[in-house]
């Protein structure tokens, strides 16, 4: 269960994953998603993998490591390339004014780029397979979400279906598969694979500022502890955006689900995650340099410890801390 004494541990003053590490992976990192390797994998190239992206990157990237504190590896060839996601593999012409996605005079720097992002990492032990859930572009300037699996972590083969919108993190509780996306809006299956069904807006994690609130959840993650649903976001419009948790208690009527007033986890505080800049309110869209801001919370658990990662200074450097008093 949640204790209000909560709270989240730095494991360094420094980032785990940062550009200096590789001129491959660029300078802007985001999206961490962790898997402890399964004994089944033959020859890991570690004891975790840490799989990330770049806003506008044409491949997701893998870091690889002992021990979650590091040293971490990058693996230079990636593990997803967008040539072959099933998802657009070049930038797309401008479509037609009518058929423009709704938000896309709101992003700053164009839509139409092509690019494969937010991977959401799961091991299937039944299967002896690792599943990740990935977004790219559509033709039309859309983004969806699809999955790959992969027999060793480095190679996958997506699916063909659309799954749903963005920025899919995913649990399992009972006999559904709860997936939440962008603005915090939940979907659910019956199977990892889908199809999802989607919840009516506005859904139980997009009420919790009200409708004259400036923020609005931008990345989520989710950790489930028995029937109690933890989510940890970040948001637009925050000045500056950093990381937020509140929980709800799970039922099968989701329409019923309240979660707590959302309290504040992570701020910037170290240089590395933007704590030297001005804070500014975030705004949709990638960040173009560094900013006062913490985004993209991802987590992991492992022998009874529980840890959040999440991208500093917007989205140039991934850290890493614990949870502690859950």
């Amino acid at each position: 269960m949640y204790t209000a004494s909560m709270r989240a541990a730095r494991l360094l003053d420094e980032p785990i994953i940062h550009p200096g590490m590789d001129e491959r992976i660029g300078t802007n990192i985001n999206g961490p998603s962790v898997i402890r390797v399964p004994d089944w994998v033959a020859q890991p190239l570690g004891r975790y993998y840490l799989y990330f992206a770049h806003h506008k990157g044409t491949f997701i990237r893998l870091a690889y490591a002992n021990d979650l504190k590091g040293p971490w590896q990058i693996y230079r060839p990636g593990v997803l390339d967008v040539s072959e996601s099933l998802f657009a593999p070049t930038d797309p012409p401008e479509p037609p004014p009518d058929q423009r996605p709704s938000w896309a005079d709101t992003l700053p720097g164009g839509y139409l780029y092509a690019h494969v992002a937010s991977p959401d990492v799961h091991i299937d032990e039944p299967g002896q397979r690792i599943r990740m859930y990935y977004h790219g572009l559509l033709d039309d300037g859309g983004q969806m979400t699809r999955v790959a699996y992969s027999k060793d972590g480095l190679s996958f083969v997506p699916q063909v279906p659309l799954l749903g919108p963005p920025y899919f993190r995913v649990v399992r509780h009972g006999q559904w598969i709860y997936a939440i996306s962008w603005q915090g809006r939940f979907l659910r299956a019956r199977d990892w694979d889908g199809p999802f069904e989607v919840q009516r807006d506005p859904g139980p994690a997009m009420r919790l500022f009200g409708a004259n609130s400036p923020l609005e959840p931008r990345h989520p993650a989710l950790w489930l502890k028995g029937d109690t649903l933890h989510f940890f976001f970040s948001c637009m419009g925050g000045c500056p955006e950093q990381i937020y948790h509140c929980h709800c208690e799970l039922s099968d009527d989701w329409d019923c689900w309240v979660f707590t007033e959302p309290r504040i986890l992570l701020s910037p505080e170290k240089v590395w995650e933007g704590a030297d800049l001005q804070p500014k309110p975030s705004v949709v869209g990638t960040a173009r340099s560094r900013l006062c801001e913490l985004r993209d919370p991802g987590i992991f658990a492992e022998d009874g410890e529980v840890y959040i990662l999440y991208s500093g200074a917007g989205e140039a450097a991934i850290g890493i801390a614990r949870l502690d008093g859950m």
